[in-house]
């Protein structure tokens, strides 16, 4: 899915109804096209949010007085905690 609507990312254009023509016609799925619509939807608010997020964080640094190089660091490591941060959903027990 990340795949498909990656190309509509950089474009700024949104992607629902193409990508969600694109992957139904290419894969066989339990859902229907509400459903996929639906997952992309929300997948773009999570990219706005996360996107408010970082330059929030980014316009934050240069007040903290740190050096470019220790922001580029301090980015490359938040980036790492978020992209292994587990995944749970709702109703499953935390381990």
């Amino acid at each position: 899915m990340i795949d498909a609507i990656r190309p509509f990312w950089y474009e700024g254009a949104p992607a629902h109804l193409a990508v969600t023509e694109d992957l139904l016609a290419r894969f066989s799925a339990p859902f229907g096209a509400s459903h996929l619509h639906s997952a992309l939807g929300w997948m773009l608010l999570q990219r706005r949010d996360v996107a408010w997020y970082l330059l929030s964080w980014l316009g934050q640094r240069p007040a903290l007085g740190e050096l470019p190089s220790d922001t580029l660091l301090a980015l490359y490591q938040l980036l790492h905690a978020m992209q292994q941060a587990p995944i749970r959903y709702p109703g499953e027990d935390a381990e």
